[in-house]
């Protein structure tokens, strides 16, 4: 990036003096603790995951538990062949938070990890752990 010098006289103590200015490039203010890291223009829609037609009770739980959190701004379902997607709108992470959240508990299988997987991919959240329990897999973030 290019300065610029332009010549400017200020008064000092009653007396005309020439300086030269120069101009610096903006710099980026830090981000703000808890902050996503990211500028306003970071905003993405992901797709996490998919349930048969019956499911969309659990999916709208955990769309209004993500966007509670504060892992997402919104939510929405997408109708198709195979049941509903949750896609959510959210802040692109460029930094950890500060503490895990959970999202939800998927069944035992895969679906924690592909969930936790599409998270990282798209930036809704850096790194994930699924914590295994009795009813399924805890989908932790970071």
């Amino acid at each position: 990036m290019a300065t610029t010098t332009a010549a400017r006289w200020l008064t000092v103590g009653g007396l005309a003096v020439a300086g030269l200015i120069a101009a610096a490039p903006a710099q980026a203010a830090p981000a703000a603790p808890g902050s996503t890291g990211a500028g306003a223009a970071a905003v993405a829609e992901t797709y996490l995951l998919t349930r048969p037609s019956g499911g969309t009770a659990a999916l709208n739980q955990i769309g209004s538990s993500g966007v509670t959190s504060g892992l997402w701004t919104s939510f929405r379902l997408r109708g198709g062949f195979a049941g509903y997607d949750l896609l959510v709108t959210h802040q692109q992470r460029t930094t950890l938070r500060p503490a895990p959240i959970l999202v939800y508990t998927a069944p035992p299988g895969n679906e924690c990890t592909d969930v936790g997987n599409r998270g990282v991919a798209g930036k809704v959240w850096l790194s994930f752990t699924c914590r295994i329990g009795v009813a399924g897999n805890d989908l932790m973030v970071r």
